[in-house]
């Protein structure tokens, strides 16, 4: 059973707060009421050392889609590989060449990209598809000729101009 501990935390503090207030215990009440609102800052100090870093990793992608495979695949991770991880992100986003698309966060993390040896200058891919001027700058990129080998045209149904598929044959 899953406990949502801002709900949990949001009960405590009504029931602190209700029982501080109190006209029964007179002058004790301020004190008391002191008192709950430490635990309750201790409670929500807490809860936020359990959040672990996911928001800021997410953020700091900047793909935002597949959260909650992402965040299953981050609670598996140590602290020490999160860090590795966040360190990492930022390097992993500029090794990207212009025309290729970021992948899911959650792919990455499971892939443990994070662990390549070297970054690519160019990460390949056959499914990617490019208009002819994102074409033409990656046959600069990977330094091969645009030719009709190497990229296909792709035709698409509600557009006039074709997509081009790299083959890299």
């Amino acid at each position: 059973m899953m406990i949502d501990s801002k709900r949990l935390l949001s009960q405590i503090a009504d029931a602190m707060t209700e029982v501080a207030r109190d006209p029964r215990y007179g002058e004790r009440n301020e004190s008391r009421l002191m008192a709950y609102s430490h635990v309750i800052d201790m409670i929500d100090q807490e809860t936020a050392a359990k959040d672990n870093g996911f928001d800021a990793a997410w953020d700091l992608w900047g793909y935002k889609a597949n959260k909650v495979a992402a965040k299953r695949a981050w609670k598996r991770l140590s602290r020490s590989t999160r860090q590795q991880v966040m360190d990492h992100i930022p390097r992993f986003k500029a090794a990207l060449p212009e025309w290729h698309s970021l992948p899911l966060f959650s792919s990455y993390l499971n892939g443990r990209r994070w662990e390549d040896e070297d970054l690519p200058s160019e990460i390949k891919t056959d499914l990617r598809l490019m208009t002819y001027d994102e074409a033409l700058r990656h046959a600069q990129q990977v330094g091969k000729p645009f030719s009709p080998i190497l990229y296909q045209p792709v035709s698409q149904p509600n557009s006039n101009k074709p997509l081009w598929k790299y083959t890299g044959a």
